[in-house]
């Protein structure tokens, strides 16, 4: 899943959590009500992880981290 070995270790538990829902494409206002934190903590959060993986962002975030979407490929 690491496709550009970025320091996932670096991040504290609780950023592991909050980097791994970030990856499911949920809101900041999801997050926070599926952690039960403010929406100012998720983005807390956030910010610091994109600094420790030395990103800008949440569309680097998962351009880096998620699964490629295989396009065109047969239904089954």
């Amino acid at each position: 899943m690491l496709k550009n070995n970025l320091p996932v270790a670096a991040l504290s538990q609780r950023e592991k959590e909050i980097f791994d829902v970030l990856l499911q494409g949920l809101s900041y206002k999801a997050i926070a009500d599926q952690h039960f934190i403010s929406i100012n903590t998720v983005k807390t959060h956030a910010k610091k992880i994109y600094s420790k993986l030395g990103i800008k962002n949440r569309i680097e975030l998962l351009t880096a981290f998620r699964e490629p979407v295989l396009e065109n490929h047969p239904a089954g």
